[in-house]
């Protein structure tokens, strides 16, 4: 049995995937007509003292990674360090 961890420890070795955003997932095209209020809440976003981690849930097809990733580029270009876990 060979040993293939980086620490030599018996844990596995983690592999870093370079997965990129869409850069097409933008604020500006998501379609808020199904929960209005949600606009709202993304727009106070940036605001001092909100919350450093968004967590979004929710049936499949109903736009959580657009939300996502577009609340992760706007956050980028307002300088703001981001990680995204899916």
């Amino acid at each position: 049995m060979s040993d293939h961890s980086s620490s030599g420890q018996g844990l596995p070795a983690q592999l870093s995937l370079r997965v990129g955003l869409r850069p097409d997932l933008r604020l500006d095209h998501y379609c808020f007509a199904g929960v209005p209020s949600l606009a709202s809440v993304v727009a106070q976003l940036w605001q001092p003292g909100w919350a450093a981690n968004l967590y979004l849930w929710g049936d499949s097809g109903t736009g959580k990674t657009h939300l996502l990733q577009a609340c992760i580029l706007a956050a980028e270009e307002r300088g703001l360090d981001t990680r995204y876990l899916s």
